[in-house]
């Protein structure tokens, strides 16, 4: 390959690492505001339940009642939701682990030294970052297991 075609390969990766980079940043950013927007429209909700009770007594019948246990449930978190979020991100953190592998492979086998420092540029980011992804999940499984959020499956109890 020329020059010109090994700098043109070299922008094309760069420009569409940043694209991606910018889309997942907009992506996370859009999904705390609807996350958050969710929270504070829930905690609205359950001040204005909580506000419709006169006394100590009816807020009590309330909550011994089937409503009240459907009031609680809501309150704690979802388990469901803890754990789809460690596999996303065990899903994630594979594939780029993967994908950082393949480039570094790739790496091994090019002759060209633009293309092998492109390929190492690419490889090492997105390697480490898969690699971190999966610590990080594996340390939030941890942590959910042992705050109780997450059952053991190899206890029956």
């Amino acid at each position: 390959m020329s020059d010109p075609a090994i700098e043109n390969l070299a922008i094309s990766v760069i420009l569409s690492v940043l694209g991606c980079v910018a889309a997942w940043i907009i992506w996370v950013i859009a999904v705390n505001i609807r996350r958050s927007r969710t929270s504070k429209h829930i905690v609205d909700l359950h001040s204005k339940l909580l506000d419709r009770f006169a006394n100590s007594n009816e807020l009590m019948g309330y909550l011994e009642g089937e409503a009240g246990k459907r009031f609680f449930e809501s309150l704690t978190l979802d388990v469901r939701d803890s754990m789809s979020r460690i596999l996303n991100s065990m899903q994630a953190g594979v594939v780029l682990l993967l994908l950082g592998v393949a480039f570094l492979g790739l790496h091994a086998t090019q002759h060209e030294p633009w293309i092998r420092q492109t390929l190492l540029l690419a490889g090492v980011p997105t390697g480490t970052s898969g690699a971190g992804l999966l610590i990080s999940a594996f340390v939030a499984f941890r942590l959910c297991r042992r705050w109780g959020l997450l059952k053991d499956r190899g206890n029956l109890d």
